[in-house]
């Protein structure tokens, strides 16, 4: 099965201070092996996470699956994917136009997918929700310095 590989950190600081791309990519190139996946393509972004910043990398990589009709994307966890609803939105959108497509979230051992059953998605909804609020606060926190 054909996959894609997404690592992500907020920023270059982030990336220069442990949070390391490379150490992502390592891990889901091993797990895509392990399972035997063929990846097609690794996106690496360095940028914020912030629903006011485009996401244009997030963009690129659901119309690359969907042209290429990659199946399978594989992230490190699910705030390195997204951290904010709508992206949320556009991830189940994409996984409910095909019922053969999976998003592996590996360190949480999770995967989205058609067959998700409701306390799972329940789980991917918190997990979510929970990244919002971490990016929000960090933003409140941010400007009470300011």
């Amino acid at each position: 099965m054909k996959t894609i590989i997404f690592c992500r950190v907020s920023s270059r600081e982030q990336e220069e201070t442990g949070y390391s791309l490379d150490a992502q990519e390592q891990l889901l190139k091993d797990y895509s092996n392990k399972k035997q996946f063929k990846t097609i393509k690794t996106f690496r972004v360095s940028e914020s996470a912030s629903g006011k910043q485009v996401r244009k990398l997030f963009n690129e990589l659901f119309e690359y699956a969907t042209k290429k009709k990659i199946n399978i994307i594989c992230c490190e966890k699910i705030d390195r994917l997204t951290r904010n609803p709508k992206d949320a939105a556009l991830v189940q959108d994409w996984i409910d136009e095909d019922k053969t497509r999976e998003i592996h979230f590996v360190k949480e051992s999770f995967v989205l997918n058609s067959n998700t059953r409701a306390h799972e998605n329940l789980v991917w909804d918190m997990k979510v929700a929970i990244a919002r609020f971490y990016t929000n606060n960090l933003s409140e926190e941010v400007k009470k310095g300011q």
